[in-house]
């Protein structure tokens, strides 16, 4: 009997949890900076995908920021960074959101399409 206790709160509490997990919608960006390709690597036609690690913080301010992956250019990861930091989100209204930061991995893909057009792409994540 004492086992089936056991095994049955077990249970319970696995299914809240869950539960609480599967209505939680990730953060959305509510204002997003935009980011330029540094102009000399954009002559040079340097392109590359950089991911950057960001933690949003219960007001959908952005907190710590790092480089997850790399495009292979300092200056090109930079770029991904400055502009991310300024970004601003929109969180799910409710105490699960406003008690612990969040973390995402946001692709800044920098190509270019038209040599005219200095702007990098979020078309992974937008």
């Amino acid at each position: 009997m004492k086992t089936f206790f056991i095994f049955l709160l077990c249970f319970i509490f696995c299914q809240i949890s869950i539960a609480d997990e599967v209505k939680r919608k990730p953060p959305f960006p509510s204002y997003v900076a935009t980011v330029k390709y540094p102009d000399s690597l954009f002559r040079l036609g340097i392109e590359g995908t950089t991911i950057v690690a960001v933690e949003i913080l219960s007001g959908g301010t952005v907190g710590r920021i790092a480089i997850e992956k790399s495009s292979g250019n300092k200056r090109l990861d930079k770029a991904a960074e400055e502009a991310i930091k300024n970004w601003k989100f929109s969180l799910e209204k409710g105490d699960a959101w406003n008690t612990y930061p969040e973390y995402l991995n946001i692709p800044v893909s920098f190509k270019i399409k038209d040599k005219r057009d200095r702007h990098s792409i979020f078309n992974n994540y937008l």
